[in-house]
């Protein structure tokens, strides 16, 4: 098969992918409105708008560096490159976190919402990683993974909290 083709084949079943993980996204933010109600749901929406500042600090790059550094080196460094941004990403994660609940003891938040804040970083943590090997998985032209995982996770988060609403 031709380079394009591959690329092609990727993209298209990268965004189906996406697609349909965005379709069940909508499903799951409608249930979790529904089922936190207004009060819940504002402190859940706070706790992800803070996380989320910390977040772009997470990333710190690697995500293109990764790309980058996996295409300039040989098959049989690209190893010790992936085991390097797996540690690096464990690292500037567990900082990053430390910093955002030191930070946090600066903001007036009650303790409600400090503790989903405590519970969502685990989310943003796990979504660090997905993003590390998202890059690998695209550098080998094998995007299926990806999407097999991400579609999956959002089925049992949408079943997860169908069962709970229902």
């Amino acid at each position: 098969m031709i380079e394009s083709q591959i690329i092609l084949k990727q993209t298209s079943v990268h965004l189906i992918g996406r697609f349909a993980s965005v379709l069940l996204g909508v499903a799951i933010l409608g249930i979790t409105t529904r089922l936190l109600g207004p009060l819940l749901f504002g402190i859940y929406g706070t706790a992800l708008a803070y996380l989320q500042l910390f977040g772009i600090l997470m990333d710190f790059g690697l995500t293109v560096t990764t790309l980058d550094a996996l295409g300039r080196s040989t098959p049989a460094v690209q190893k010790k490159i992936i085991s390097s941004l797996v540690t690096l990403r464990f690292l500037l994660s567990t900082v990053v976190t430390a910093v955002a609940f030191i930070v946090l003891q600066w903001f007036p938040y009650p303790p409600t919402t400090r503790q989903a804040i405590y519970v969502a970083s685990m989310l943003f943590i796990f979504y660090s990683f997905q993003q590390l090997f998202t890059s690998v998985f695209q550098f080998t032209k094998n995007t299926l993974p990806i999407v097999i995982s991400e579609v999956a996770g959002r089925v049992v988060t949408l079943v997860g909290l169908g069962t709970a609403a229902f």
